[in-house]
């Protein structure tokens, strides 16, 4: 989780500068900065954070309502829009995409669930959760797949990734085998990393879901690892520990993790990638000494160097290889800069003398060269939205993509998909597929016939300044010699007539059988001995063929009886409900009452009911299963087994729920343990249990380069230890704890207790 940022108090303020600033790369000119427009970002309220930027120049985030709670709102074009809540006192915004969808969580039902929402113009639309009462949405992809992380149960403190589809589908990633995985990332093909517990729950592995399944991306030697952010062409970077443990930026492409190196030090960790598989991020130099800011590229990581100062830190690239952070000066000033081609640029030079701002921290940029970050407008922490305008700018060669090669084991249909190419300036691009100088067609996303063999199709994208670029996809077409895939039903039975004989049912209808290439309804499905034969009474093999177009032959064999096996047909109720009495039990009702039995053969008042347990049996309180069985006069026997649940419905009652202390001081950033006392009765357990379920805080906790130190730890039923910290000035961090109180039956008593950080 990201830290928050420093709080904007200031009213908006829009100022636009003229100036002259060349940047050189090798000797040669990369562009000049002709105008720079620099935009106040106002909250509803104040103070307020922002948590992500789009490509249009709109930014999401949050504003404090009150001492304990904050407000989720979209900003663009000058206007602040507040989004409300799931129905709670508080709501987060996490992610934004192209379109303005907005995506974060809120909380419900007078604080006692926490829903991952979207906001697409009409009012937050709830997520849901995956069972539990606790989710968060942390992004969404331009294309709509919505990715974050749920618990399971109300009671668990096990939770999921999960990706909710453009059509609304919802998806639990699962696990790496352990108990809980987390999502940081999704990109525009529905693909997700983050991080997962592996079988043992040892350590944790990044991972890289690829719509169908889970894949652990493993390590650089070490235990743990973790994906923070993934690119439309799958490729994934993230943090890796190595053999001695030291923290190293990793990227996985190909199918391999890619130890980044350091600059020198004995640490790296990435930040993100951009869709040209450039990953930005922070690295020690010789004896960590300093850190510095890097660029990865094509083999190499690259020192950013700083301002002037010891540091610099990267936060931010866009297609456009251009980074944003911040870094320290010659005067040890945290300054924001940009940087490309090889120059480090301090935004405060792009600023008129009389602008009033002083700009320390670029956080987000996009491809139209849109800066937001923190600084001080006439002295008061603020927010900005800087645009970066540039004069006989550099026109950038499109990037193709011509989409992975094809196998063709059917037939020599190709479909060619060239959306995922796209231009770094922003221009429209057009599309020319080729096999050699044939062209094939001049749509993005063509269907081609291929002939047999192995094909090399070249992409050609061009955009509306005349550079292109190409991508080749091969196509494989080869002979179908699978046979297909059949299973035969099960064996089947039919009584027997008078003469002992019986007629062979159509097996081929129940069959289930499939082809590589050839379609289900044209394979050629033949039975021996074909159905409507009379044959003997007793069992009897009976033999599917299936052959598909290309001539390939799978066989099935299955039964057919002629015998007197038919059961029973039984209607009964699955479940019987009954209340428990003061002793906690109950007595078995008669279920033979309630069951109703018809049979081909036997008469229904011949037929013979049977119950186990008996009734009047008294049993606790619990699920049982009373088994009642219909007999006919051949001895073919139909069981029905119906619940009978009794149930003890009286949750526990809980006098009073407290904390050992309701208030951590001093702020001085330890953990502080903290004993949650329950004074609670059942009227039939005896002892019912207390546990804690989850805790929030009412602050983002951790920050980008300490992902691994909690605020808060469970350490016990009723123990945890929370981190006596503040990183507001203004308000109070509230801690919520939420103790359920349950019976053995699963009665449920929900109580929460608050504890505060004061102001720091």
């Amino acid at each position: 989780m990201k830290k928050n940022h420093p709080w904007q108090t200031t009213p908006n303020s829009t100022v636009h500068c003229r100036l002259f600033l060349t940047l050189l790369a090798g000797g040669s000119t990369a562009f000049t900065i002709q105008a720079a427009t620099i935009e106040n970002i106002v909250a509803p309220g104040t103070p307020f954070s922002i948590t992500a930027l789009n490509s249009t120049g709109q930014t999401a985030g949050y504003y404090s309502l009150s001492e304990s709670s904050q407000r989720a709102f979209l900003w663009g074009n000058g206007v602040a829009t507040d989004l409300g809540t799931l129905g709670g006192s508080f709501s987060i915004a996490n992610g934004l995409n192209s379109a303005g969808t907005t995506v974060g969580f809120s909380a419900a039902l007078s604080d006692s669930e926490f829903r991952a929402f979207s906001y697409a113009g009409l009012g937050l639309v709830d997520l849901e959760t995956l069972g539990g009462s606790f989710s968060s949405a942390v992004a969404v992809s331009d294309s709509g797949y919505i990715t974050g992380d749920s618990n399971l149960r109300i009671d668990s403190s096990v939770f999921h990734a999960f990706v909710i589809r453009p059509d609304g589908l919802i998806l639990d990633l699962g696990t790496l085998g352990g108990t809980s995985s987390s999502a940081y990332g999704v990109n525009n093909s529905g693909w997700v990393v983050g991080s997962s517990s592996v079988a043992d729950n040892s350590s944790l592995h990044a991972f890289l879901h690829n719509g169908t399944s889970m894949i652990d991306l493993g390590t650089l030697g070490g235990s743990t690892s973790l994906a923070v952010d993934v690119n439309d062409l799958g490729q994934v970077t993230g943090d890796s520990t190595t053999a001695v443990e030291q923290n190293r930026a990793f990227l996985y492409t190909a199918g391999a993790m890619v130890n980044l190196g350091t600059l020198g030090g004995t640490y790296s960790t990435a930040v993100a990638l951009n869709e040209s598989g450039v990953v930005i991020g922070n690295s020690t130099t010789a004896d960590d000494a300093e850190t510095h800011a890097f660029v990865y590229q094509d083999g190499v990581m690259l020192d950013l160097g700083s301002l002037g100062g010891g540091s610099s830190s990267a936060k931010a690239i866009n297609n456009r290889g251009q980074v944003v952070g911040n870094s320290a000066n010659a005067n040890a000033q945290t300054r924001a800069f940009v940087w490309e081609n090889g120059v480090m640029t301090d935004l405060n030079s792009l600023l008129p003398v009389d602008s009033g701002w002083e700009l320390t921290s670029a956080r987000f940029i996009n491809d139209r060269q849109q800066v937001v970050g923190e600084g001080l407008y006439q002295g008061q922490s603020s927010w900005y939205l800087l645009t970066l305008s540039s004069g006989q700018e550099e026109n950038h060669p499109p990037v193709a993509k011509a989409g992975g090669d094809q196998t063709l084991m059917c037939n020599g249909l190709a479909h060619l998909d060239g959306t995922s190419s796209s231009d770094p300036d922003g221009d429209t691009l057009s599309f020319e597929w080729r096999k050699g100088d044939l062209v094939l067609g001049n749509n993005a996303v063509i269907d081609v016939e291929v002939e047999p063999g192995s094909h090399t199709l070249t992409l050609v994208v061009t955009d509306a300044r005349g550079l292109s670029a190409e991508d080749s996809v091969v196509v494989t077409v080869t002979t179908d010699k699978v046979a297909p895939v059949v299973v035969c039903p099960d064996g089947k039975t039919a009584p027997a007539n008078h003469r002992g004989r019986a007629v062979v049912p159509d097996f081929l209808t129940d069959l289930k059988v499939s082809d590589n290439c050839t379609a289900a309804s044209a394979l050629v499905k033949r039975q021996s001995p074909s159905a409507g034969t009379t044959v003997k009474l007793g069992t009897h093999v009976v033999t599917v063929t299936v052959t598909d177009a290309s001539g390939n032959v799978a066989t099935c064999s299955t039964t057919f009886a002629a015998v007197d096996t038919t059961s029973p047909v039984v209607r009964y109720p699955e479940e019987v409900f009954r209340r428990a009495r003061t002793d906690c039990q109950a007595a078995v009702p008669d279920l033979t009452r309630r069951v109703n039995a018809t049979d081909n053969v036997t008469p229904s008042n011949q037929l013979v009911l049977t119950q186990e347990p008996t009734a009047d049996t008294l049993v606790d309180v619990g699920t049982h299963t009373v088994r009642v069985t219909v007999t006919d006069l051949a001895g073919n026997a139909t069981v029905c087994e119906i619940k009978l649940i009794v149930a003890d419905v009286v949750a526990p009652v809980v006098k009073s729920v407290s904390a050992s202390s309701s208030v951590l001081t001093p702020v001085d950033g330890r953990m502080v343990p903290i004993t949650i006392t329950v004074d609670a009765k059942d009227n039939c357990d005896p002892s019912p249990k207390a546990k804690i379920i989850s805790v929030v805080s009412s602050q983002p906790t951790t920050g980008p380069n300490d992902t691994t130190t909690p605020d808060w730890v469970v350490t016990g039923d009723l123990s945890l230890e929370l981190r006596a910290e503040n990183s507001a000035t203004r308000t109070a961090r509230v801690y919520f704890v939420l103790v359920a109180v349950s019976d053995e039956s699963g009665n449920t008593t929900y109580r929460a207790v608050w504890i505060r950080v004061p102001r720091s």
